[in-house]
């Protein structure tokens, strides 16, 4: 019994593959960027002019929605955080090509090309904390 309990908590411990920690991150990154866009909305719409404020607001999202999945991709995957952030802006990068390619008529804009390296590199970031914060609660407080 004892050893069956050991070697779930072990079981627990150890890394997942990277395609199934990005689908976890990236299902835990869309709930939150939902929460976040309709938090901006109630927020936006209750100022005087919200349309000035509306593209930034939507660019904030955007990336802290793409730093957060670069984070929580490394908190799971358990090893190299810019793997883990670059996979993740790489795929949240051509979900938002692909999407923009099929809604935008076949061309996409320079500005939103560069937005996308915003993303990539918000996601990098991202992973690249997500490995430290894990490898800090790995080493514990000093005091």
């Amino acid at each position: 019994m004892e050893n069956t309990a050991t070697a779930a908590r072990l079981g627990d411990r150890k890394s997942r593959s990277l395609p199934a920690s990005l689908v976890r991150a990236v299902i835990f990154t869309l709930f939150f960027a939902a929460a976040f866009l309709a938090m901006l909305a109630f927020l936006l719409y209750r100022s005087d002019d919200p349309t000035r404020l509306l593209v930034p607001a939507g660019l904030v999202c955007l990336f802290v929605s793409a730093f957060l999945c670069g984070f929580r991709t490394a908190r799971l995957h358990r090893k190299s955080g810019l793997l883990c952030g670059v996979s993740a802006g790489l795929f949240l990068v051509f979900t938002l090509l692909l999407a923009g390619l099929i809604g935008g008529g076949g061309s996409i804009p320079t500005p939103t090309l560069l937005s996308y390296l915003g993303v990539l590199a918000a996601s990098v970031a991202g992973g690249a904390l997500g490995a430290r914060a894990r490898h800090a609660s790995r080493r514990g407080r000093r005091h």
